[in-house]
C-alpha cells in the first residue's frame, strides 16, 4: 500500500522563510527583537548582574549567556563569587558579572554596531527594579 506524499497543514517549503527574511532587510523592515545575549550585554555596559538579577530580564541562565557573549562577540565578562540570601533566606553562593571599563568600551562598540535600541531593558537597568 502506497500513502500519497501530502504535504503538512502549514508547513513551508524550505528557503521559503530565508527569502522572506532577506526580502525584509531589503526593505528595511528588519524589526527582530534583540536577542538575549545583546539585552544582557546592553544591562552589563550599565550595571552588574548576578544570576538571581538576571531573571528580571527573563534571563533563566545568566552563567550560559555570559559564555555566549564572550565566544561570539570576544567580550571578557569580570566575575567573582558572592554569598546571597536564597530560599528561605538561606545563604546560596552564586556569580556577580560585570564589565570593566575597556570591556565597555567594547560592548558599546558593538551594541552601536548592532543598532540595538532596546528601550525596554534600558529603562530597567536604569530604574533597578
Amino acid at each position: 500500500m502506497t500513502i500519497p506524499n501530502k504535504k503538512a497543514q502549514g508547513a513551508v517549503t524550505p528557503g521559503a522563510s530565508v527569502k522572506s527574511a532577506q526580502q525584509c532587510k531589503l526593505e528595511g523592515k528588519d524589526n527582530k527583537n534583540p536577542t538575549k545575549s545583546i539585552r544582557i550585554l546592553r544591562i552589563l555596559a550599565e550595571q552588574s548582574l548576578n544570576r538571581y538579577e538576571a531573571e528580571r530580564f527573563n534571563d533563566h541562565c545568566l552563567p550560559s549567556t555570559v559564555s555566549t557573549i564572550q565566544q561570539k562577540h570576544g567580550i571578557t565578562i569580570a566575575r567573582r563569587f558572592e554569598t546571597v540570601p536564597g530560599y528561605m533566606g538561606i545563604p546560596t553562593s552564586c556569580c556577580r558579572y560585570w564589565l570593566e571599563p575597556e570591556q565597555k568600551v567594547k560592548a558599546m562598540e558593538i551594541l552601536l554596531k548592532k543598532g540595538s535600541k532596546d528601550r525596554e531593558t534600558s529603562a530597567y537597568a536604569s530604574s533597578g527594579t
